[in-house]
């Protein structure tokens, strides 16, 4: 019998870069609701980000950090606005 081949394709590192998931932009925010969140938005629009969800029983909200804005960087400057309490990436939890 005929042995069988088969002839995988080769890709370049460029060739298998896939697009960005934009849930790597997003921030999750939550905010102290004594403190109110004026200031956390105020935040948001001065570095040109842009509020996608406000968490209305969290006191959170979902933002997208603009391109080019390193996203630890992102991070660490929103933990320093008056009011936050927390700031993560955005991702799925798999509880067990």
């Amino acid at each position: 019998t005929g042995v069988q081949t088969c002839a995988l394709p080769i890709y370049n590192k460029q060739e298998q870069a896939k697009p960005a998931d934009p849930t790597t932009r997003t921030l999750i925010i939550f905010y102290d609701k004594a403190k109110g969140y004026k200031p956390l938005l105020k935040a948001i629009k001065q570095n040109n980000c842009t509020l996608t969800y406000k968490y209305k029983e969290f006191n959170g909200v979902a933002i997208k950090v603009r391109d080019g804005w390193d996203i630890d960087k992102a991070i660490a400057y929103f933990k320093g606005v008056k009011g936050v309490l927390s700031v993560g990436k955005n991702g799925v939890m798999q509880l067990q």
